[in-house]
Parts: structure tokens; sequence; C-alpha cells
């Protein structure tokens, strides 16, 4: 008995782009930081 696979949910496209978005958050994450921001229960506050 042969099982297919099944269709993935995203595209390949879609799953580089959801990557980049990520990277460039991680990027404006780590440079609030460094400048003495802080992200709590999703509020921006100066340390």
């Amino acid at each position: 008995m042969k099982t297919e696979k099944p269709e993935p949910l995203f595209s390949k496209e879609t799953i580089e782009s959801l990557v980049t978005l990520g990277e460039v958050l991680r990027r404006i994450h780590n440079r609030l930081i460094s400048e003495g921001y802080e992200i709590k229960n999703g509020q921006i506050t100066k340390k």
C-alpha cells in the first residue's frame, strides 16, 4: 500500500519570506535591547 505525501501548507517561497521576516525582527529586537529598551507584555519601555 502506497501512502501519498500531504501537500505542504506553505510554499517554499512563503517559508523563505517568513525566515527573512524573522531575521529582520530579530535584528530590530537586538537593536532595541542595545539601545536600552525592553519589551514586556508587548510594550516597549526604556530601562
